[in-house]
């Protein structure tokens, strides 16, 4: 079975025997996958093997050597780099392989039940991301960690712990006239020294609790609900997966380019504030996600910085922005001209 999954400057096709694994992409990049592909886009060909003598056999003739790297919790990784080949072990859940013979192709070999021990297949974004990852690095793109819309063309990132309100205010912006660009994760893409932006997904974690605070949002509680249908025991259990285009009846944006930062503090109280500017990269280490080649990422450091220095950045409190989107969104949009 086939699917594209339409990423920015490239369409991902995937290939695999397994049926659930075509409808949970489907659900996980819905309004972000198709069954024919873009002539103007680069196309990148995964192939999944379901095989287990292949993984067993890869699995005891690689040395999975590197250090270990967290991807989300209670899932990690392990690279092996020899010479024009790179192998990733994800833990219970496969083995990636690229080459820099063909960089536009890669083959995910399955970790078989037997030996992971587990009871049902891992969901694809357990390795998908993972590759993305890797595979994107090669174009000069990266996966931010963030939330973001776009009012003007002109990104405004949302940055802060969890529970800060990323995803809430993501979505309460686009209520005011906000474009979607990102609820968790964001490409950044450098090409001749600019800095272009992308949507990952056009779709948003909500949790319930946000729902009870914000009357005006109840509407999203018609959104399905991981843990139950189709997406059980993965990361955001419990949260609402709402669809963009769905329930705002928009599209993300194609592409923005920096605006502002938007740093999130968990306080009730409402205030707002200039971030200094030698404070700029505070928190930077958290929007990398998952650092892949820990010796060789410092391109993407460097990006990420520049996006960083690029942008304007404002401390704003949970507090404020519940009490204050609306003229908050007419600030931002009067700046971002």
């Amino acid at each position: 079975m086939e699917l594209i999954v339409n990423l920015g400057c490239w369409d991902v096709l995937v290939r695999t025997p397994l049926r659930e694994q075509i409808q949970i992409l489907k659900e996980l990049f819905h309004g972000r996958t198709s069954e024919q592909r873009r002539d103007d886009v680069l196309l990148l060909t995964c192939d999944i093997i379901d095989d287990s003598d292949q993984f067993t056999v890869l699995n005891k003739s690689i040395d999975f050597d590197g250090p270990l790297l967290d991807i989300s919790p209670h899932v990690n990784a392990k690279y092996s780099l020899s010479e024009g080949t790179t192998y990733i072990k994800v833990q219970y859940t496969a083995i990636l392989e690229l080459t820099d013979v063909n960089p536009t192709y890669a083959r995910v070999f399955l970790e078989p039940l037997s030996a992971s021990g587990n009871s049902r297949r891992p969901l694809p974004e357990a390795f998908f991301y993972p590759l993305l990852v890797e595979w994107l690095r090669n174009f000069n793109a990266y996966l931010v960690h963030c939330g973001a819309v776009s009012i003007n063309g002109k990104a405004v990132i949302l940055i802060g712990q969890p529970g800060s309100g990323k995803s809430t205010h993501v979505l309460r912006m686009l209520m005011k006239g906000a474009k979607f660009l990102a609820d968790d994760l964001l490409i950044m893409k450098e090409e001749d020294g600019e800095i272009t932006l992308m949507p990952f997904r056009e779709v948003a974690n909500l949790g319930s609790g946000t729902v009870e605070r914000f009357a005006d949002m109840a509407f999203l509680t018609e959104a399905p609900r991981r843990g139950e249908e189709f997406l059980p025991n993965t990361r955001g259990d419990g949260k609402y997966q709402v669809s963009i285009a769905d329930h705002f009846g928009q599209k993300a944006v194609a592409t923005a380019t920096p605006g502002f930062v938007l740093h999130l503090y968990h306080d009730q109280t409402p205030w707002i504030r200039e971030r200094s500017p030698d404070k700029a990269l505070e928190g930077i280490h958290n929007m990398n996600w998952f650092v892949s080649r820990p010796t060789e990422s410092t391109a993407n450091f460097f990006v990420l910085t520049e996006l960083m220095t690029a942008s304007r950045h404002l401390d704003v409190s949970q507090g404020y922005l519940a009490e204050n989107l609306d003229e908050f969104v007419e600030y931002l949009t009067r700046r971002l001209t």
